[in-house]
């Protein structure tokens, strides 16, 4: 019902400015002051019919914070203060072991024999290219390849690091969500050229 109000009002404002606008008897609205006078008017009236529902809506959002949010938050907040040890906070960071597929593991120890045999180094990015492929490339290309490369090599580092490191299971779901992230990054120049070496 509001909203036929306001618009039936906001449609005879608007009718009552075009007229006065257009009739040149009527001096307010003459010259270049008049004009903007008018084209000012003319973008705040139909604004009109959605007062009423703006400030409803804000209402019931003001409502809704003043009366749910602090007793919800004070409840999770407090169930939770002074529960977790710093031993318990030590182990939450920590890897779990867990099982990997085959082929996150096979990549990996391939990864580690180009490593080894000094075929790549993940210190130096340009060593994963096959160079006759990136030579080939178009330069727009080559660039993308350039780009990845430098977080290609940061993606081989922890893999290598956390695959050697005592303090980490051999076997973990985290070792299998960075080998899919290596992949979804060397995905990106591969699905046109095929110019990694691994």
């Amino acid at each position: 019902m509001h909203f036929y109000i306001y618009y039936t009002t906001y449609c005879v404002l608007l009718n009552t400015l075009n007229t006065a606008a257009r009739n040149r008897r009527n001096r307010r609205f003459r010259g270049i002051r008049g004009v903007l006078v008018f084209y000012l008017l003319t973008l705040l009236f139909p604004l009109i019919p959605l007062l009423p529902f703006l400030v409803e809506w804000n209402t019931v959002a003001k409502n809704d914070r003043i009366q749910l949010m602090p007793d919800d938050y004070k409840k999770t907040m407090g169930a939770h203060q002074g529960n977790v040890t710093e031993d318990d906070q030590k182990k939450a960071g920590q890897a779990i072991s867990g099982k990997m597929e085959d082929k996150h593991k096979q990549f990996i120890l391939n990864l580690i024999k180009l490593i080894e045999s000094g075929e790549i180094n993940p210190m130096v990015p340009q060593t994963f290219v096959k160079k006759e492929v990136y030579d080939s490339m178009p330069e727009e290309w080559q660039d993308k390849t350039d780009l990845i490369l430098v977080n290609l090599a940061d993606e081989i580092r922890m893999v290598v690091d956390f695959w050697k490191s005592t303090e980490t299971p051999d076997e973990s779901p985290q070792l299998d969500t960075m080998v899919e992230a290596l992949w979804h990054s060397k995905q990106k120049i591969e699905v046109e050229y095929d110019v990694f070496k691994f």
